[in-house]
């Protein structure tokens, strides 16, 4: 026996023309898609609205705007948080943040050495400071240590003892 059933035949032709169906309803009308209308922000709606007539010189305070709003959210914002941890994290933990002091090289003349707060900067070059008109800066408050700030006392002198 060779061919199909006459219940075979009917199903195949039903199931064709359901196809030609299914394919002729994936065609679209003029009138689709139906989107929902877009809602917008009320800054957006501002911009929209204030560029709507296409000035050029609305274009330019709107292109200002978005400039100063990347700056601001990429530039400044970014800094202020580094700038926070460092400050309030980093900078309370001991040689977190190493600091350099100033050189002082015998013969050289310095800035500021004749500030009162500067003893911990100073070495002890007897003849660095002859020609500068401002009270001895020698280190008689003892040696600092460049990582901790610590001042160190001169150690006492013993007469009778041989170091």
């Amino acid at each position: 026996m060779s061919g199909y059933t006459p219940d075979e035949k009917l199903r195949l032709q039903q199931l064709r023309e359901l196809r030609r169906r299914w394919l002729k309803d994936q065609e679209l009308s003029p009138r689709e898609p139906v989107m929902p209308p877009r809602r917008m922000f009320p800054l957006e709606r501002f911009w929209d609205n204030f560029l709507r007539d296409g000035a050029g010189w609305k274009n330019m305070i709107f292109k200002t705007y978005r400039f100063s709003v990347f700056t601001v959210s990429h530039v400044l914002i970014p800094l202020w948080f580094i700038h926070y941890y460092v400050k309030y994290h980093m900078a309370t933990k001991p040689y977190a943040i190493v600091y350099t002091k100033p050189r002082i090289f015998p013969g050289r003349k310095e800035e500021g050495l004749c500030d009162s707060g500067n003893e911990e900067w100073i070495l002890d070059f007897s003849t660095l400071f002859d020609d500068l008109d401002c009270p001895t800066l020698t280190s008689q408050s003892g040696d600092t240590i460049l990582e901790t700030g610590e001042v160190i006392p001169p150690m006492r002198d013993f007469p009778d003892q041989h170091h």
